[in-house]
């Protein structure tokens, strides 16, 4: 089994502050946890080579990597720990301390928040590993060599991560057409992409590959190109976003999902770039009270406001309780046909947040995957789903008459 690639850095982004060559020094970390497996390396140690201030080297080294050094430091040695795991008998609990971890429990939380798993799990895995004729190593559906390949190479700059705002922005856009007009309606934008990427996916995707394939597919692309710094992080939020998009998934979840891959320290310019606020309420309630004036005096045929009737006699607790037992998709296709006291009925009664993502998801829910909008045999169908449970919740008096 091979070490770990030494951790990339942008091309045109190291900083040579102090004639400090980064490349080599991450050669340097990388070569002294190999020999000197248990031994720390210290801030300070690395500092006085380049004789500035620990405090200072912190900032130049977080800066240039994206990671505080003892972050950095912790997951190079679980990657080192992951190798002979795999490719070792050695029990668990010597790899933890050959590496510098002298407790166990804090090496299996750092191992399992690094890789997903446990490290007597990830050992478990590679026993059971299925090789296919692509030697892609395969688990139950879990590709193992594109977990490692990424665990290798998930250290990307404030730069990198920069320049890949705006594939996040083509792909909210491309995902917000799709669940308005179908995955057809990409037809005419993709012959002008110049991203192979991003096309081969939007393809596949039009071509009604299954999302398991497209996965698998892109996956190997990516392995196959050893791609670093900016150009696989470019090519993560690629697969992931056509995933999505093929799914069907809420705008709300990809924006979260795809911002996952920036890191914490970077959410707030994240959100500064598409000026959206999450956790600000006054965002929220924009998105519910521009609702509101959309739907004022808005009516609905009688045979798909079939809920208008029973939520009058219904308190705002039993509304909320209604709410909680119920899905959000039955929800939402449900006050497509529904009048406008049903609709604020049902808004009033939940969460700013979970509102404004029903809403949201309502510009879209008035038409279903081909574009056309949902017939009343449908919307029919998902109301009396709503009035089956609300009819289960008075007869156990949940919900009281």
């Amino acid at each position: 089994m091979c070490d770990p690639e030494p951790t990339s850095i942008a091309r045109g982004y190291l900083m040579d502050y102090f004639d400090i060559d980064f490349e080599e020094l991450l050669e340097y970390i990388d070569e002294h946890i190999r020999q000197n497996q248990s031994d720390e390396l210290t801030l300070e140690e690395i500092a006085k080579q380049y004789y500035i201030s620990k405090y200072y080297f912190h900032r130049l080294f977080h800066s240039a990597i994206g990671e505080p050094f003892a972050k950095f430091i912790k997951q190079r040695r679980l990657l080192f720990a992951s190798y002979e795991i795999l490719s070792t008998d050695k029990d668990l609990i010597d790899i933890a301390y050959d590496y510098g971890f002298n407790s166990q429990d804090v090496f299996i939380r750092g191992f399992k928040q690094l890789f997903g798993y446990t490290p007597g799990y990830f050992r478990k895995l590679y026993r059971e590993i299925i090789f296919t004729k692509r030697d892609t190593l395969k688990f139950k559906g879990v590709n193992i060599m594109f977990d490692i390949f990424l665990g290798q190479r998930l250290q990307f700059s404030d730069n990198d991560k920069r320049e890949c705002l705006e594939t996040v922005e083509q792909i909210l856009k491309f995902l917000e057409l799709t669940r308005s007009r179908g995955l057809l309606s990409l037809d005419s934008y993709i012959s002008s992409l110049d991203n192979f990427f991003l096309k081969k996916g939007l393809l596949f995707a039009t071509d009604s590959y299954d999302s398991d394939s497209i996965r698998e597919i892109l996956q190997n692309y990516i392995i196959s190109g050893n791609y670093k710094g900016k150009d696989l992080l470019q090519r993560i939020l690629i697969l992931e976003g056509v995933i999505s998009i093929i799914n069907g998934e809420n705008r709300r979840v990809v924006y979260e999902k795809l911002a996952s891959y920036f890191g914490e320290s970077f959410y707030s310019e994240y959100e500064e770039y598409f000026k959206f606020n999450s956790e600000n309420p006054n965002a929220h309630k924009e998105i519910i009270d521009s609702f509101r004036e959309k739907i004022k005096g808005k009516e609905y045929p009688p045979n798909t406001n079939l809920l208008e009737e029973h939520f009058k006699s219904l308190s705002d607790i039993g509304i909320q309780i209604l709410i909680r037992n119920i899905s959000s998709n039955d929800c939402i296709i449900a006050i497509c046909g529904s009048s406008e006291f049903v609709i604020n009925k049902l808004i009033n009664n939940m969460p700013l947040r979970a509102a404004s993502s029903i809403i949201t998801s309502y510009k879209y829910k008035e038409e279903d995957a081909n574009g056309e909008r949902y017939s009343a045999e449908t919307i029919i169908r998902a109301q009396n789903r709503i009035l089956a449970k609300l009819f289960e919740l008075k007869s156990s008096g949940e919900i009281k008459m």
